[in-house]
């Protein structure tokens, strides 16, 4: 059976990784940067476990650590700070790299601009944004959009409750700051000014509520990509954003696995209209069997070409979005919104 390596293996996603793939049938490496919070979860998993240390400002290390497996699964955040030199030792190993990075925008760009080339010459696949954030909105947007475009307008709107950071998404967040980028006209440029506010129609029964214009979502940089739009509107529930901001520093696990979510997209092209929705629970408990069905049909050469890919190059999205129902997971799309989730 070949190897996945799961980096940062001992944070809160990372042991949820861990745990799907054991589900699966398999003993990942684990991997970071805390030799004894590795040795202490290999412990708990048993004598089958294996433990590597790297650290990212050391390539030699990152070499050794992804060259003798077939992925990694890179759960490190903040990811401006993991994802290029691990990038850059899973392409010169010939090994498929997965992130589940979510509203680090600029790096999830850089992924997808500057490994492009090298991934496709070495024939692996560099996945950015494989998880609740970023895998789910850009494959339901092209599911919607895919049939009209090009489009218009494309509009993906999330409305989160419960959601409580871990530990690396407080880091995150005070390291991306206040910079957003939008998508207009063709070009994903920063968004200037202060925040834009304004309302959308969810489906029953959160219903209209007022939302944040240019939230830093991932799909902003992915979704141009495959699904020709002249514009991207990114909303984000203000309810979402105002609890984020009151929430306490630390949570339980248990805490954590009480979020639960709705994602709408609305595609615009000229007198024609398409609509989805999708919804679930436990946005990090969802993560992980995104993560690891991404890893493991990039193993079975489940994809549809190598380099650098948003979600939906990488795979069939209806196919994908499937696999995940299992998990309190469902979505719709049609032309006519008041028939969804009826």
């Amino acid at each position: 059976m070949e190897q996945i390596v799961v980096y940062g293996a001992t944070g809160y996603t990372g042991r949820q990784v861990v745990q799907e793939l054991r589900r699966r049938g398999y003993t990942p490496i684990l991997a970071g940067r805390d030799e004894r919070a590795l040795v202490t979860m290999a412990a708990e998993i048993g004598k089958e476990a294996l433990v590597r240390v790297a650290q990212v400002d050391h390539p030699q290390s990152l070499y050794a650590l992804v060259a003798d497996s077939a992925a990694i699964i890179n759960c490190a955040g903040p990811f401006g700070l993991t994802a290029e030199p691990l990038v850059a030792a899973a392409i010169t190993a010939g090994v498929h790299y997965i992130d589940i990075s979510a509203a680090e925008q600029r790096t999830i760009q850089t992924l997808l601009e500057r490994f492009d080339a090298s991934a496709r010459q070495a024939g692996v696949v560099v996945l950015p944004t494989m998880g609740f954030y970023g895998a789910l909105g850009d494959m339901l947007a092209h599911l919607v959009g895919s049939s009209l475009a090009p489009l218009d307008d494309l509009t993906i709107a999330y409305a989160v409750d419960g959601w409580l950071f871990n530990p690396s998404g407080w880091r995150t967040l005070e390291r991306i700051g206040k910079e957003r980028l939008v998508y207009r006209d063709g070009s994903v440029i920063p968004r200037t000014g202060p925040s834009q506010f304004s309302s959308f129609s969810f489906p029953a029964p959160i219903g209209t509520i007022p939302v944040m214009e240019g939230y830093p979502l991932g799909e902003t940089v992915t979704l141009p990509r495959h699904l020709p739009t002249r514009q991207i509107n990114a909303l984000m529930a203000t309810s979402t954003i105002d609890a984020i901001t009151t929430q306490p520093k630390a949570a339980t696990s248990q805490e954590r696995a009480q979020s639960s979510f709705t994602i709408a997209v609305h595609a615009v092209a000229g007198q024609q209209k398409r609509y989805g929705f999708a919804r679930g629970v436990d946005i990090f408990g969802i993560t992980a069997p995104i993560a690891v069905e991404a890893a493991l049909r990039l193993i079975a050469h489940g994809f549809s070409r190598a380099g650098a890919l948003a979600p939906s190059e990488a795979f069939e999205p209806a196919s994908f979005l499937n696999t995940l129902q299992g998990w309190d997971f469902s979505y719709e799309t049609s032309v006519h919104p008041d028939t969804l989730f009826s």
